[in-house]
């Protein structure tokens, strides 16, 4: 009978490092947390300033205040992040190496190089993510802006709607508090699919010089679980083939080809497994 505990010892190893990976996601939205939270205090200050009746010379320079205060957040938000997707890809790849360890069984003296050009080139597209943010969170403050100047509305009651409503951006309401959820959901899913990318990508490298390596999709299975990623749990293939997750091929957990539906958030975590453990089931 096939010895099921070497792969839960990988699963949980793949799970311990996906938890470190989280932890550096945790950091970049703390800061970018603190940095809208400056955005948003400035903003309202700057409307402390503004007479009783509005008009648009107030208007445009409120909103030059936030544009000013948007960019600068995201400044600091595509260099702190574009330093976790780093982090996560070093973490992909002993993602592989631990779980292989814990697993047991097989002796790897080299590791293979692994290129960093998705890693790069993911970095080089958080300043358009980002921006689109910024950009949206202006337009919706100027939005506000110019309806006060057309209803006359006083500087107190756009304080209320641009960002007093919520005492801090903790909160989903306003300009502010949406941009911190996008921020947030940017951060997550980037970090995510770097961390399983080079995990892949690693362990591809490893099967090149043994066809017994494999792959296992692992769910974190919650109230906030996709119902067809809790089905997609413990699909095992090789290397080379895809799951098929929701109808859609994907070659690991947060792969682009899977689609948003697949991605976005995710938390699910590519496995490496070895046919010397035993045997898997799920076509493989």
């Amino acid at each position: 009978m096939p010895d099921p505990r070497p792969v839960r010892r990988a699963r949980a190893a793949a799970h311990r490092v996906e938890v470190q990976s989280q932890k550096v996601g945790d950091e970049v939205l703390r800061q970018m947390r603190e940095d809208l939270e400056v955005a948003r205090r400035q903003t309202i200050e700057r409307l402390t300033y503004a007479t009783k009746t509005w008009d648009v010379r107030q208007a445009q320079g409120v909103l030059a205040e936030v544009e000013r205060q948007m960019r600068y957040w995201e400044q600091q938000s595509v260099t702190n992040l574009s330093k976790a997707m780093a982090t996560a890809h070093a973490l992909g790849e002993d993602m592989v190496f631990s779980s292989l360890a814990a697993g047991g069984g097989l002796e790897m003296s080299v590791r293979p190089y692994i290129s960093t050009e998705v890693l790069r080139v993911s970095q080089e597209t958080l300043p358009d993510l980002i921006t689109n943010v910024s950009d949206e969170t202006i337009a919706k403050v100027g939005r506000i802006l110019r309806q006060g100047v057309l209803a006359q509305k006083s500087g107190f009651q756009m304080m209320q709607e641009i960002g007093r409503v919520t005492p801090n951006i903790h909160g989903t309401s306003g300009p502010f508090g949406g941009a911190l959820l996008r921020g947030e959901t940017i951060a997550r899913t980037e970090i995510g699919r770097i961390l399983n990318t080079s995990g892949f990508n690693t362990l591809h490298a490893l099967s090149q010089s043994d066809p017994r390596f494999g792959k296992q999709w692992s769910t974190v299975i919650d109230m906030r679980t996709r119902p067809w990623h809790i089905t997609a749990n413990g699909q095992v293939k090789p290397v080379g083939q895809p799951f098929i997750v929701h109808g859609q091929p994907m070659m690991f957990p947060h792969d682009p080809a899977g689609g948003g539906a697949n991605t976005i958030n995710c938390r699910c975590t590519l496995v490496p497994v070895h046919k010397s453990w035993g045997a898997f089931g799920g076509g493989w």
